[in-house]
């Protein structure tokens, strides 16, 4: 009852074979966002590196010494902004005073969330890329375009230059 089958002399006939289970789907790979890790931040015009100075709560170039004062860890707000730890302090990049005017300071400050410590990075090509600030729209830049160790790290409007960075991942 149920099955009806006319006998052919092949036991399949009878008793036909179950069908294949189908495989699981394989899950989507996570997207890997390329920014989120253990970086350097190198300007391209000095070839300093954005650097915390023991206390000192703004942030400035030096030379490389790779020590945990210059090694920040990035992590995602969402695809596009990001927030920036210093690794040796556990504060983060911060905007003295949330600060909207030119040549504000780069500074670290204890984790608040708001868009004065979001950033993102604009790609400007071979590797360079700009690093802008979510609440006021503007760009890191060194001070004046300074080469020596020291220079301020402050925010203002895309002027090419200071404002380019290198992110060497460590």
């Amino acid at each position: 009852p149920g099955h009806v089958a006319k006998w052919n002399g092949m036991m399949e006939e009878l008793y036909p074979p179950e069908p294949e289970a189908k495989p699981e789907p394989k899950p989507e790979p996570e997207p890997v966002d390329p920014f989120v890790g253990t970086w350097m931040f190198q300007c391209v015009i000095s070839g300093k590196f954005i650097h915390q100075k023991k206390g000192v709560d703004k942030l400035m170039q030096w030379n490389k010494e790779g020590g945990d004062n210059q090694i920040f860890e990035v992590k995602s707000m969402n695809k596009d902004w990001y927030t920036i730890k210093v690794k040796r302090t556990g504060k983060y990049w911060s905007i003295d005073g949330k600060s909207h005017s030119n040549g504000a300071k780069l500074m670290e400050y204890t984790y608040h969330g708001d868009f004065d410590q979001q950033y993102r990075f604009v790609w400007k090509g071979n590797g360079i890329y700009g690093i802008q600030v979510r609440h006021s729209e503007k760009w890191l830049y060194v001070e004046n375009m300074g080469q020596h160790n020291g220079g301020m790290i402050n925010q203002g409007e895309w002027k090419w230059g200071s404002n380019l960075w290198k992110m060497v991942e460590v």
